[in-house]
C-alpha cells in the first residue's frame, strides 16, 4: 500500500501512515470522557490509536483491517496517535452474509 510504513519503523512525533489488523478495542467507562482505544498490529509490531470524544466507531473492531495516518508519540512504551485519520479496508468476508 503506497505511503505505508511498518510499525517497527515508526518514528516518534513524525507524521506516518500504517496499515494493520485491529488486535484490540477498548471503550472508556461511562463515567470517563468518551474515548475509544485500539491497538493495531502489522506483523512487525503494534501501535495504538485513541479516538477522543467517541466510544464507538462503526466498523472498528478486533479483526478489522485499517489504515491509520497521524503523528505517533510515545505513551506507556507504545507509540500512540490521537484522533488519527483512518480508513477501514473492506474484505471479502465483510461483504458476504
Amino acid at each position: 500500500m503506497p505511503g505505508v510504513v511498518p510499525v517497527e519503523s515508526l518514528e516518534a512525533r513524525k507524521a506516518s501512515r500504517i496499515a494493520g489488523v485491529v488486535s484490540s478495542a477498548t471503550r472508556s467507562c461511562s463515567d470517563d470522557s468518551p474515548r475509544l482505544d485500539i491497538t493495531v498490529a502489522d506483523g512487525t509490531g503494534e501501535a495504538r490509536a485513541q479516538f477522543l470524544g467517541r466510544r464507538e466507531i462503526s466498523g472498528i473492531r478486533p479483526g478489522a483491517l485499517i489504515v491509520l495516518e497521524g503523528r505517533f508519540c510515545g505513551s506507556d512504551g507504545m507509540l500512540t496517535a490521537h484522533n488519527p485519520v483512518y480508513e477501514l479496508l473492506q474484505t471479502k468476508d465483510d461483504t458476504e452474509d
